[in-house]
Protein backbone atom coordinates (compact mmCIF):
# COMPACT_ATOMS: atom_id res chain seq x y z
CA UNK A 1 0.00 0.00 0.00
CA UNK A 2 1.51 3.37 -1.00
CA UNK A 3 2.57 5.63 1.86
CA UNK A 4 0.75 8.95 1.92
CA UNK A 5 2.89 11.30 3.97
CA UNK A 6 1.14 13.56 6.45
CA UNK A 7 2.78 16.32 8.45
CA UNK A 8 4.03 14.99 11.78
CA UNK A 9 4.83 11.51 13.07
CA UNK A 10 3.10 8.40 11.80
CA UNK A 11 3.50 4.62 11.56
CA UNK A 12 3.50 3.35 7.99
CA UNK A 13 3.47 -0.21 6.59
CA UNK A 14 6.72 -1.11 4.84
CA UNK A 15 7.80 -4.39 3.24
CA UNK A 16 11.23 -5.03 4.79
CA UNK A 17 13.53 -7.71 3.38
CA UNK A 18 13.51 -10.78 5.60
CA UNK A 19 10.88 -9.37 7.96
CA UNK A 20 7.72 -9.00 5.92
CA UNK A 21 5.48 -5.97 6.32
CA UNK A 22 6.30 -4.02 9.48
CA UNK A 23 5.08 -0.71 10.86
CA UNK A 24 7.87 1.85 10.51
CA UNK A 25 7.86 5.16 12.34
CA UNK A 26 8.50 8.24 10.19
CA UNK A 27 8.25 11.95 10.73
CA UNK A 28 7.49 14.28 7.83
CA UNK A 29 7.86 18.04 7.86
CA UNK A 30 6.97 19.80 4.58
CA UNK A 31 9.10 22.47 2.96
CA UNK A 32 8.33 26.03 3.95
CA UNK A 33 8.12 27.07 0.30
CA UNK A 34 5.08 26.24 -1.79
CA UNK A 35 5.16 24.07 -4.87
CA UNK A 36 6.82 20.82 -5.78
CA UNK A 37 9.92 20.59 -3.61
CA UNK A 38 12.77 18.03 -3.36
CA UNK A 39 12.78 15.47 -0.56
CA UNK A 40 15.54 14.95 2.01
CA UNK A 41 15.37 11.53 3.65
CA UNK A 42 17.18 11.30 6.99
CA UNK A 43 18.15 8.32 9.14
CA UNK A 44 20.03 7.77 12.38
CA UNK A 45 23.08 5.76 13.46
CA UNK A 46 23.40 2.29 14.95
CA UNK A 47 23.58 0.98 18.50
CA UNK A 48 23.98 -2.61 19.77
CA UNK A 49 21.90 -1.87 22.90
CA UNK A 50 18.20 -2.57 22.31
CA UNK A 51 17.03 -0.41 25.22
CA UNK A 52 18.83 2.58 23.71
CA UNK A 53 17.46 1.86 20.26
CA UNK A 54 13.95 1.82 21.67
CA UNK A 55 14.47 5.20 23.35
CA UNK A 56 15.14 6.82 20.00
CA UNK A 57 12.61 9.46 18.96
CA UNK A 58 12.20 10.72 15.42
CA UNK A 59 11.40 14.14 16.87
CA UNK A 60 15.03 14.40 18.03
CA UNK A 61 15.95 15.11 14.41
CA UNK A 62 13.60 18.09 14.11
CA UNK A 63 16.64 20.34 14.36
CA UNK A 64 17.86 18.83 11.06
CA UNK A 65 14.42 18.92 9.50
CA UNK A 66 13.96 22.61 10.26
CA UNK A 67 17.32 23.40 8.68
CA UNK A 68 16.38 21.37 5.61
CA UNK A 69 13.00 23.04 5.34
CA UNK A 70 14.69 26.43 5.42
CA UNK A 71 16.83 25.29 2.48
CA UNK A 72 13.74 24.38 0.44
CA UNK A 73 13.47 20.65 1.13
CA UNK A 74 10.68 18.46 2.40
CA UNK A 75 12.16 16.45 5.29
CA UNK A 76 11.41 12.82 6.11
CA UNK A 77 13.06 11.17 9.14
CA UNK A 78 12.96 7.37 9.29
CA UNK A 79 13.30 5.20 12.40
CA UNK A 80 14.51 1.93 10.95
CA UNK A 81 13.08 -1.42 12.17
CA UNK A 82 13.91 -2.07 15.81
CA UNK A 83 14.30 1.64 16.61
CA UNK A 84 11.91 3.97 18.42
CA UNK A 85 8.34 2.86 17.83
CA UNK A 86 9.15 0.96 14.64
CA UNK A 87 8.37 -2.73 14.64
CA UNK A 88 10.82 -5.33 13.42
CA UNK A 89 14.44 -6.15 14.16
CA UNK A 90 17.60 -4.05 13.85
CA UNK A 91 19.78 -6.02 11.43
CA UNK A 92 22.65 -3.61 10.81
CA UNK A 93 24.61 -4.17 14.03
CA UNK A 94 28.36 -4.82 14.03
CA UNK A 95 28.75 -5.83 17.67
CA UNK A 96 32.34 -7.04 17.96
CA UNK A 97 35.74 -6.72 16.29
CA UNK A 98 35.31 -10.27 15.01
CA UNK A 99 32.29 -9.24 12.92
CA UNK A 100 33.70 -7.46 9.88
CA UNK A 101 30.72 -7.54 7.50
CA UNK A 102 30.79 -3.76 7.14
CA UNK A 103 29.38 -3.65 3.62
CA UNK A 104 26.56 -6.01 4.69
CA UNK A 105 25.69 -3.70 7.60
CA UNK A 106 25.62 -0.75 5.20
CA UNK A 107 23.35 -2.62 2.81
CA UNK A 108 20.92 -3.48 5.60
CA UNK A 109 20.51 0.24 6.32
CA UNK A 110 20.20 0.99 2.60
CA UNK A 111 17.60 -1.73 2.07
CA UNK A 112 15.40 -0.48 4.90
CA UNK A 113 15.61 3.18 3.95
CA UNK A 114 15.12 2.28 0.30
CA UNK A 115 12.01 0.26 1.14
CA UNK A 116 10.37 3.35 2.63
CA UNK A 117 11.30 5.51 -0.36
CA UNK A 118 9.95 2.94 -2.82
CA UNK A 119 6.62 2.87 -1.00
CA UNK A 120 6.00 6.64 -1.07
CA UNK A 121 2.85 7.70 -2.89
CA UNK A 122 3.07 10.42 -5.56
CA UNK A 123 2.41 13.91 -4.26
CA UNK A 124 1.94 17.34 -5.84
CA UNK A 125 4.27 18.88 -3.24
CA UNK A 126 7.04 16.23 -3.11
CA UNK A 127 9.44 15.78 -6.01
CA UNK A 128 10.04 12.04 -5.80
CA UNK A 129 12.50 12.32 -8.68
CA UNK A 130 14.68 14.66 -6.58
CA UNK A 131 15.59 12.71 -3.44
CA UNK A 132 18.70 13.27 -1.35
CA UNK A 133 19.25 10.72 1.43
CA UNK A 134 21.44 11.41 4.44
CA UNK A 135 22.47 9.59 7.57
CA UNK A 136 24.64 9.99 10.65
CA UNK A 137 27.23 7.52 11.94
CA UNK A 138 26.09 3.99 11.00
CA UNK A 139 23.29 5.62 9.02
CA UNK A 140 25.85 7.64 7.08
CA UNK A 141 27.76 4.45 6.38
CA UNK A 142 24.52 2.96 5.08
CA UNK A 143 24.07 5.86 2.67
CA UNK A 144 27.18 4.68 0.83
CA UNK A 145 25.36 1.44 0.06
CA UNK A 146 22.16 3.30 -0.84
CA UNK A 147 24.23 5.18 -3.44
CA UNK A 148 24.62 1.87 -5.26
CA UNK A 149 20.96 0.92 -5.17
CA UNK A 150 18.31 1.33 -7.85
CA UNK A 151 15.97 3.33 -5.62
CA UNK A 152 13.92 5.52 -7.98
CA UNK A 153 14.42 9.26 -7.71
CA UNK A 154 17.63 9.11 -5.65
CA UNK A 155 20.08 11.73 -6.95
CA UNK A 156 22.66 11.95 -4.12
CA UNK A 157 23.55 10.76 -0.63
CA UNK A 158 25.14 12.48 2.36
CA UNK A 159 27.42 10.62 4.78
CA UNK A 160 27.87 12.39 8.12
CA UNK A 161 30.55 10.82 10.34
CA UNK A 162 29.79 7.52 8.68
CA UNK A 163 31.37 4.43 10.22
CA UNK A 164 30.63 1.32 12.18
CA UNK A 165 32.07 1.18 15.70
CA UNK A 166 35.80 0.53 15.84
CA UNK A 167 36.10 -0.01 19.60
CA UNK A 168 34.38 -2.67 21.70
CA UNK A 169 35.00 -3.02 25.42
CA UNK A 170 38.11 -0.81 25.08
CA UNK A 171 39.51 -2.99 22.31
CA UNK A 172 40.54 -1.24 19.10
CA UNK A 173 39.45 -3.06 15.96
CA UNK A 174 41.42 -3.44 12.75
CA UNK A 175 39.95 -0.88 10.36
CA UNK A 176 41.31 -2.43 7.18
CA UNK A 177 38.12 -4.49 6.59
CA UNK A 178 36.01 -1.31 6.82
CA UNK A 179 38.31 0.45 4.37
CA UNK A 180 38.07 -2.52 2.00
CA UNK A 181 34.28 -2.30 2.28
CA UNK A 182 34.42 1.39 1.39
CA UNK A 183 36.21 0.53 -1.85
CA UNK A 184 33.62 -2.13 -2.64
CA UNK A 185 30.75 0.28 -1.97
CA UNK A 186 32.43 2.91 -4.14
CA UNK A 187 32.58 0.44 -6.99
CA UNK A 188 28.84 -0.11 -6.76
CA UNK A 189 27.82 3.55 -6.41
CA UNK A 190 25.57 5.27 -8.94
CA UNK A 191 25.09 8.77 -7.50
CA UNK A 192 27.41 11.42 -6.01
CA UNK A 193 28.02 11.66 -2.28
CA UNK A 194 28.94 14.31 0.27
CA UNK A 195 31.11 13.23 3.22
CA UNK A 196 31.46 15.45 6.29
CA UNK A 197 33.49 14.39 9.35
CA UNK A 198 34.59 16.31 12.42
CA UNK A 199 38.16 16.33 13.68
CA UNK A 200 38.59 14.31 16.87
CA UNK A 201 35.68 11.95 16.14
CA UNK A 202 35.51 9.35 18.93
CA UNK A 203 34.34 6.62 16.54
CA UNK A 204 37.06 6.87 13.91
CA UNK A 205 40.75 7.91 14.19
CA UNK A 206 41.45 11.13 12.31
CA UNK A 207 44.30 9.64 10.30
CA UNK A 208 42.10 6.83 8.93
CA UNK A 209 39.22 8.97 7.65
CA UNK A 210 41.14 9.95 4.47
CA UNK A 211 41.81 6.24 3.92
CA UNK A 212 38.06 5.57 3.84
CA UNK A 213 37.50 8.39 1.36
CA UNK A 214 40.42 7.32 -0.83
CA UNK A 215 39.20 3.72 -0.89
CA UNK A 216 35.68 4.78 -1.89
CA UNK A 217 37.08 6.95 -4.68
CA UNK A 218 39.45 4.18 -5.77
CA UNK A 219 36.39 2.03 -6.28
CA UNK A 220 35.04 4.79 -8.60
CA UNK A 221 32.75 6.39 -6.02
CA UNK A 222 32.10 10.14 -6.30
CA UNK A 223 32.86 11.73 -2.93
CA UNK A 224 33.04 15.41 -1.99
CA UNK A 225 34.91 15.30 1.34
CA UNK A 226 35.10 17.96 4.06
CA UNK A 227 36.31 18.13 7.62
CA UNK A 228 34.94 20.47 10.26
CA UNK A 229 36.11 21.59 13.70
CA UNK A 230 33.49 21.94 16.43
CA UNK A 231 33.38 23.05 20.04
CA UNK A 232 32.40 21.16 23.18
CA UNK A 233 31.07 17.61 23.23
CA UNK A 234 31.86 14.53 21.19
CA UNK A 235 32.75 15.59 17.63
CA UNK A 236 31.02 12.42 16.38
CA UNK A 237 27.73 14.25 16.96
CA UNK A 238 28.90 17.47 15.29
CA UNK A 239 25.70 17.69 13.26
CA UNK A 240 23.79 18.55 16.46
CA UNK A 241 26.33 21.17 17.58
CA UNK A 242 25.48 24.76 16.58
CA UNK A 243 28.85 25.43 14.95
CA UNK A 244 28.82 21.97 13.39
CA UNK A 245 25.37 22.54 11.90
CA UNK A 246 26.39 25.87 10.39
CA UNK A 247 29.44 24.31 8.79
CA UNK A 248 27.46 21.27 7.65
CA UNK A 249 24.69 23.20 5.93
CA UNK A 250 27.21 25.54 4.31
CA UNK A 251 28.87 22.50 2.72
CA UNK A 252 25.52 20.91 1.94
CA UNK A 253 24.24 24.00 0.12
CA UNK A 254 27.32 24.05 -2.08
CA UNK A 255 26.89 20.34 -2.79
CA UNK A 256 23.16 20.72 -3.52
CA UNK A 257 23.96 23.45 -6.04
CA UNK A 258 25.70 20.79 -8.16
CA UNK A 259 22.61 18.56 -8.22
CA UNK A 260 19.69 18.59 -10.70
CA UNK A 261 17.28 20.24 -8.28
CA UNK A 262 15.73 23.70 -8.00
CA UNK A 263 15.77 25.28 -4.54
CA UNK A 264 14.79 28.86 -5.48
Amino acid sequence: MPIVLEEGTQLVPVAVDGQGVVQVEVRFLPARLAGRRPLAVVTHGTNPAENQRRRFRVESYDIWSEDLRALGFNALVIARPGWGNSQGIATDIVASCEITAYDKAAKEVASQVGAVIRALAPSDSIALDQIVAMGASGGGWGMLALAGSDVPGLIAVVNLAGAQAWRFHYKTCDLDPMIASARKLGGESRVPSLWVYARGDSRLPDHRVPDLVAAYRAGAGQAAFYRVTVGAGDPHGFMFDLRGRLLLWHRFQAFAATLPIALD
